[in-house]
Parts: structure tokens; C-alpha cells; sequence
């Protein structure tokens, strides 16, 4: 058992949230190669609304004035990848489950209702971005979720079979993991 993330998954402070979600706010302005926006005195709850309008506005801004998504998408996932190899280190992960348990606690932290298992099959029933993000912006910052989940996992890919944003009840997807060497 993973003491540590038993521990975070009971409770996690609010400027700590706050924090990390400011974290990566700054990193996904800097996959688009922009400020981020001013997070002075704002809630946790604030924070995430301009989170959502940030990337709903940087994607749709990329898709309008025809700039290069693949390597926005590229970008994206790196630097959600590094993010997650910081969690990894931090909650000391070492096992697909620990990774999904991990997942399940960043995404309840975003309005996400997901839930992983360790073959890698994902089910979102609610999601917070969905009424902000259209398909095209969904798929392009699911980048951001590939990146993340690398980084918890030290690899793999994600696969989405449908998203709530494409009218389906839900998001549905599998992470393959990437199989240990010995």
C-alpha cells in the first residue's frame, strides 16, 4: 500500500491544489508559447475556470489561425509528462494501480469523474471542461492527459473510443502501458 498516496487521495489543502494547477496553467502557456494569465488572488475554483477558458481560448486560437496542432499537441503532452514524472516522484509511484489511484486524484481535483483500472481502461462519467471545450479543443489539450499519465506510468499511450464533448454519455478510453524491460 501506498502510504503516501493514501494520504494525499483523504486530503489536499487548497493552496496546494491552487498551486500545482497554477503549475501547470504555466507550463501549458508555455507549450503555446504564451503568458499565462495573472492567478493573483484567485480561488482554487477561480483558477480552474481560467484554466478551462485559457486553453479552450489557446486551442481555438491555434485551429483559427492554422498553426501547427501536432506540434502543439507534442508539446502539450511533454510538458504534462514532465508534471506527471514530478507527481510520480512526489507520491513515490511503482505500480499501474498506484498510477490510476494517482489519475483518479488529479482528475477529482479538476471536476473530473474518473475512474482507471490497472488493465488501463478509463471511464469519465463528468467532466468539467465538457461544456467549455468543443471536440476539436477537447482532442487537441488531451494531450495534456496522455502527458500526465505518461508521467505517472514512465511511459505508455492513451487511446480515446469516445469523449463527452463528441455527444457521447461518456469519455472512454484506454492507457496502454508501456511493458518493463528486464
Amino acid at each position: 500500500m501506498n502510504l503516501r498516496l493514501v494520504i494525499a487521495s483523504s486530503y489536499v489543502p487548497g493552496f496546494v491544489k491552487r498551486r500545482k494547477l497554477g503549475e501547470l496553467l504555466c507550463r501549458t502557456a508555455d507549450a503555446f508559447g504564451v503568458a499565462p494569465p495573472d492567478l493573483t488572488g484567485t480561488s482554487f475554483r477561480e483558477c480552474l475556470g481560467l484554466f478551462a477558458a485559457f486553453t479552450r481560448d489557446q486551442a481555438e486560437n491555434a485551429y483559427r489561425n492554422e498553426a501547427p496542432t501536432r506540434t502543439i499537441h507534442s508539446r502539450l503532452r511533454s510538458t504534462a509528462y514532465e508534471f506527471g514524472k514530478k507527481i510520480k516522484h512526489t507520491l513515490k509511484i511503482d505500480s499501474r494501480a498506484d498510477v490510476m489511484r494517482a489519475a483518479r486524484l488529479l482528475y477529482t481535483m479538476l471536476g473530473i469523474d474518473f475512474d482507471g483500472g490497472a488493465d488501463g481502461r478509463i471511464l469519465i462519467r463528468r467532466c468539467y471542461f465538457s461544456d467549455i471545450y468543443s471536440p476539436h479543443v477537447c482532442a487537441l489539450i488531451s494531450a495534456l492527459d496522455e502527458g500526465m499519465l505518461m508521467g505517472l506510468a514512465g511511459g505508455g499511450r492513451l487511446e480515446f473510443a469516445s469523449r463527452i464533448t463528441e455527444g457521447s454519455d461518456c469519455c472512454r478510453a484506454i492507457f496502454h502501458f508501456e511493458e518493463k524491460r528486464p
